[in-house]
């Protein structure tokens, strides 16, 4: 229950990090810049958490979100390899993001 917690949040962050910020590109870039910078820094860490979660536990995560007709749906499946891999891209994003809240402040 703990993993479908964390892999849905992470990904509607990332979701948010792409399109909250669109109705404020107009009047502050700064402004909406952060809020991207700051959802995209929070899914990193939902996923983060999500990969070491199935790392440790040994246990693969398998969620099935819907099916068009009997054998053919979205679902989604991270076993330990994937969960390396997304490890590694997390850790790589949450830098990237770090670095790019200090980058703002600068360039401000």
């Amino acid at each position: 229950m703990i993993a479908q917690t964390l892999f849905l949040s992470g990904l509607s962050a990332f979701a948010l990090a792409l399109l909250a910020p669109l109705p404020l590109i107009s009047r502050s870039n700064t402004r909406s810049r952060y809020i991207s910078i700051f959802l995209q820094l929070l899914g990193s860490a939902l996923l983060l958490a999500l990969s070491l979660l199935i790392l440790v536990s040994n246990q693969p995560f398998q969620l099935t979100l819907y099916y068009l007709v009997s054998n053919i749906g979205l679902s989604f499946a991270i076993d330990r390899l994937a969960a390396f891999f997304i490890f590694i891209i997390c850790i790589v994003a949450l830098s990237a993001g770090i670095y790019s809240l200090k980058y703002e402040q600068h360039a401000s």
